[in-house]
């Protein structure tokens, strides 16, 4: 190879050393910084001197053709989730819905989700489980929510709904936060106590319908 070839070369280009196949993965000025291939991590240095020691090859194309990352390597691709829609059907006759705050984490102010609470991601799995469509309602971002849902309960994120509208009526809302209206309201100091929730003065009734 000549120094003219070596200057040609490409990131995704290959070349033959001593019977060694090198990957170039990019350029640093004139050398080339490549690597052995099936070694990724070996990153060796090649100087346009060096270029009467190597061999140019024919590159293999990438049928994908996928993204480089700014270290030359491609890019790590996820593939997208199947996400259930923001809304529960106000037709569902088997569904229930309860807030993230107080629902199944732990309240927190501010951008910060808290930790789940003790036993909601066993009972958020039971229902998925019996068939139960579950409805998270919270002014958080949805994609919040959903990675929340991934670190702690992985696989949930794509079956509940998680949407900042209210429970379709009549539908059970279960928080720990709730208070169950029936033939009485709550008083002043207890509605005061919802709107500044706490552990101490978390209401004990955890369900409302």
């Amino acid at each position: 190879m000549t120094e003219t070839e070596f200057a040609a070369l490409t990131p995704g280009d290959r070349f033959a050393r001593d019977g060694t196949e090198y990957l170039v993965v990019r350029r640093e000025g004139t050398r080339l910084v490549s690597h052995p291939k099936a070694q990724p991590r070996l990153l060796v240095h090649f100087f346009p001197k060096q270029a009467p020691q190597l061999t140019h090859m024919e590159s293999e194309p990438d049928v994908l053709a996928r993204p480089k990352s700014t270290h030359g390597f491609p890019l790590l691709e996820r593939s997208t989730p199947k996400l259930p829609a923001p809304h529960m059907s106000g037709q569902s006759k088997n569904g229930i819905c309860m807030p993230l705050d107080g629902g199944l984490a732990e309240y927190r102010q501010g951008n910060e989700i808290g930790t789940p609470l003790p036993s909601a991601l066993e009972f958020l799995i039971n229902a998925a489980n019996a068939g139960i469509e579950v409805q998270i309602s919270t002014h958080r971002p949805q994609n919040v929510v959903w990675n929340w849902l991934r670190v702690h309960s992985p696989g949930m994120e794509s079956i509940v709904h998680v949407s900042p509208q209210p429970p379709p009526p009549g539908m059970p809302y279960l928080s720990r936060y709730a208070y169950h209206i029936d033939d009485t309201y709550p008083t002043v100091e207890e509605l005061s106590a919802l709107m500044q929730p706490s552990e101490e003065n978390a209401p004990t009734v955890e369900s409302a319908f």
